[in-house]
């Protein structure tokens, strides 16, 4: 029999497989948000019912769920609901799959809200950063080059140039963006 805390790390790592957050997994399953992070956190074993009331909003067995080399499967289909949605200081931006055993890449789709500016980034790691702008314009600096770039234009530059990301006027910019490897 495992620990509270076992079971814990378990629940854990199965939810973050399938991208979820707790909200979204309390949301599919019906069980608390609350009971959720007590469950994770190893301060409450779960009742059979509840594991199985967990384990049903995403597609593992109970058998699967013990199992010792457990692997959930390649997540393939997301509702805009199931997207990790993370919130910043004018940037809304909604991750795609994010946790999922092969977390090769970051794919996300961006808003940036009039006045954005997010100042000069600089990584310490190679990777390729690649947009489209679908709406809006965005304002992009890469090392020495600036370019107002419009709905259609596109951007890809590796992530250790220094770059700067500016809303370009008085309208919202949508993006899609990935970055391989992920950084963020």
């Amino acid at each position: 029999m495992q620990s509270p805390e076992g079971v814990g790390r378990r629940m854990r790592a199965v939810r973050q497989r399938f991208g979820l957050s707790q909200r979204q997994l309390a949301k599919r399953s019906g069980v608390s948000n609350a009971t959720i992070s007590m469950i994770e956190k190893g301060s409450l074993s779960p009742t059979v019912a509840t594991l199985f009331k967990l384990l049903s909003a995403v597609p593992v067995s109970i058998t699967e769920f013990w199992e010792d080399d457990y692997q959930a499967p390649a997540r393939v289909f997301y509702r805009f609901e199931d997207l990790t949605r993370i919130q910043g200081n004018k940037i809304t931006s909604w991750r795609v799959g994010k946790g999922t055993p092969d977390d090769s890449m970051t794919f996300e789709y961006e808003r940036y809200e009039p006045g954005m500016d997010g100042g000069e980034v600089h990584i310490d790691q190679d990777h390729e950063i690649v947009g489209f702008i679908i709406e809006g314009a965005l304002d992009l600096t890469v090392g020495e080059e600036r370019r107002v770039l419009k709905a259609g234009d596109a951007y890809r530059f590796n992530g250790r140039i220094p770059h700067r990301l500016r809303v370009h006027g008085r309208a919202p910019v949508i993006t899609i963006s990935c970055s391989v490897p992920p950084v963020f």
